[in-house]
C-alpha cells in the first residue's frame, strides 16, 4: 500500500486538475476521483494495515493495463454487502477490486 503521503498527494493532484477544469463533467470527474483517493486515505490512517482476517478486505485501484494497482487499503467490513456498497462508491476511472484474502467478492469495471 502506498504511503499515506502518496495517496495524499494523488487527491492534491486531483484537486489542481479539478481546479484548471473548464468543463463541469471534467471538473466532476477529478472530484470524484480526489473523492476515491481520500477513501483510500482515511482508511490508511485508520490503522487498516493488519492483515486481511474474515472482516478485512483489501480494496484495490487497479490500472488500465488490468495489473498495476494504483491504490490499496484494506478496510474493515461487517460483511461482503457492505464492503461492496463501500467499492461500488470508488468506481470511475480504474478499475475497483475487493478481495478478503486469496477469494475476490467483487470487481468493478471503470464508469465510461
Amino acid at each position: 500500500m502506498p504511503a499515506i503521503s502518496e495517496l495524499i498527494q494523488e487527491v492534491e493532484n486531483c484537486h489542481r486538475h479539478a481546479a484548471r477544469a473548464s468543463d463541469p463533467l471534467l471538473k466532476a470527474h477529478w472530484l470524484k476521483l480526489a473523492q476515491a483517493w481520500m477513501v483510500m486515505v482515511e482508511a490508511a490512517k485508520s490503522g487498516a494495515a493488519a492483515a486481511p482476517t474474515d472482516t478485512n478486505y483489501q480494496v484495490s485501484l487497479v490500472e488500465k493495463d488490468g495489473h498495476s494497482v494504483a491504490a490499496s487499503a484494506v478496510v474493515k467490513s461487517a460483511n461482503d454487502a457492505e464492503i461492496i456498497g463501500k467499492a461500488k462508491q470508488l468506481v470511475d476511472g480504474k478499475t475497483v477490486e475487493v478481495h478478503q484474502g486469496q477469494r475476490l467478492v467483487a470487481s468493478f469495471p471503470p464508469s465510461k
